[in-house]
């Protein structure tokens, strides 16, 4: 059928021609009047009929009718939302090695829709679709693979993966595959390769690439981290509305990186990201706290505190500790400031960084980031970066003759490591060479 689902000349005689191969018996036309239906291609979109039409072809044994049933009953549309008659329809569909039902069953097992919550089943049924061919689930499995999210990390797996995928026609994943190919963890590295494949992207339209690019070139992946290359791209995938990249170019401007400091127009990027996400709220409470301005810092973080990352709880309990600006007692303002201190130790360390180096932090956030790091820098299994940490933190609260102690046995603990790193180009001894001049370490790496 060319130039549309139904016939490019008369799509009504192709639905009837189809609705009568559907009744003498054909399922595969039964699933295609259905999907008509569903789309609303060539034909006035209806669900109802849509799910009636499924309905006969899965009476007729048709697997993708199993699987498109399956999704209205997931998502209750032309039927009454139904999870066990979805969660069956996609085991049926499973079955019949449908490459499209295990990637819609795992993601009910992990949202935990109709099931209890299972990651491992829900990644061995992403790796069976992908394995299939489904597109969406090489891209998933590709990601997970790459993140080691519910998976061992498998660089040489993802790639594979997302390159089928890619193949395809999946930009995403054409995205994820350059960004391995210049990870400096993959064994078949080619960093180059990778930036001329998002290069390729970027400069057809392409904006997630755009903000890859900024990424790749501010955190080195290109070679040195080269702020002003990273602050171009930025500019391009912001100006596409990718909130990320606004809010790391409020970041650029809030660090001095790869532009002249300039806490307004950090938070001029900083407000246009959190339009779009919260990702960037405690950042730009900080600058609003810089400001002066208590009253506005407040209400932007008071707007959800139960979802709440631990350090934007912190922020705030100080804010409500400190100022006469938020409707809850002292005990209750204490908690949201001593909110890190229930992490483990990586996500505390990730705490203590923040505030031990954001540009608008002052003695008192490098005394708490210390009491956050310190009690597990002694340990025999201590990373080098959490004493790097602590050596920022002593620098932010004052105590410069410990900042330098502590970062030379960082620097000692890195070399003795032999780690490939984000700071593997220098930053530990210019991080030494600025506390021996006497300064707190003000930037982001």
């Amino acid at each position: 059928m060319r130039n549309g689902l139904l016939g490019e000349r008369q799509p009504e005689l192709g639905l009837k021609w189809l609705k009568r191969a559907a009744e003498q018996g054909d399922g595969d036309s039964a699933n295609s009047v259905g999907f008509a239906y569903q789309q609303g291609k060539d034909v006035q979109r209806d669900l109802l009929q849509a799910a009636a039409w499924y309905e006969r072809g899965v009476s007729l044994g048709q697997i993708d009718a199993m699987n498109n049933l399956g999704l209205l009953y997931l998502a209750g549309e032309g039927v009454k939302q139904d999870y066990a008659k979805a969660r069956d329809l996609f085991e049926r569909a499973t079955a019949a090695s449908s490459p499209y039902a295990p990637c819609n069953l795992g993601e009910m097992y992990l949202a935990g829709q109709g099931v209890a919550k299972d990651e491992k089943r829900a990644v061995a049924l992403f790796t069976k679709s992908a394995d299939l061919g489904n597109m969406v689930c090489q891209v998933h499995m590709g990601e997970r693979l790459a993140e080691g999210i519910g998976i061992e990390i498998d660089l040489k797996q993802a790639y594979l993966y997302l390159d089928r995928a890619a193949q395809q026609g999946s930009t995403h994943a054409k995205v994820v595959s350059a960004m391995i190919l210049m990870s400096p963890d993959y064994a078949e590295r080619d960093a180059e390769r990778g930036r001329r494949l998002l290069e390729d992207l970027a400069n057809a339209g392409d904006a997630e690439s755009e903000f890859r690019l900024g990424f790749a070139y501010e955190v080195g992946r290109l070679g040195r981290r080269d702020a002003v290359s990273a602050r171009k791209w930025y500019e391009r995938a912001a100006a596409h509305g990718i909130s990320d990249a606004q809010g790391e170019l409020g970041m650029f401007y809030a660090y001095g990186m790869g532009v002249n400091r300039d806490f307004d127009a950090a938070a001029n990027w900083l407000e246009k990201a959190t339009a779009g996400t919260e990702d960037y709220n405690v950042e730009l409470a900080r600058l609003y706290m810089h400001r002066g301005d208590f009253k506005r810092a407040a209400d932007l973080l008071g707007k959800n505190v139960d979802g709440m990352s631990s350090l934007g709880k912190h922020v705030y309990g100080r804010l409500c500790l400190e100022q006469m600006v938020c409707s809850m007692n002292r005990a209750q303002a204490q908690a949201l400031f001593d909110a890190p201190l229930l992490l483990e130790p990586n996500k505390k360390n990730n705490v203590a960084w923040f505030l031990a180096v954001f540009p608008t932090a002052d003695s008192a956030d490098g005394v708490y980031a210390a009491r956050l790091i310190e009690p597990y820098t002694a340990k025999r299994d201590a990373s080098w970066k959490w004493v790097g940490t602590l050596a920022a933190a002593y620098a932010r609260s004052g105590d410069i003759p410990r900042a330098i102690t502590t970062q030379k046995r960082a620097n000692e603990m890195q070399r003795a490591a032999n780690k490939q790193s984000a700071s593997s180009d220098g930053a530990p001894e210019a991080m030494l060479q600025t506390y021996q001049t006497g300064k707190p370490w003000e930037l982001p790496y």
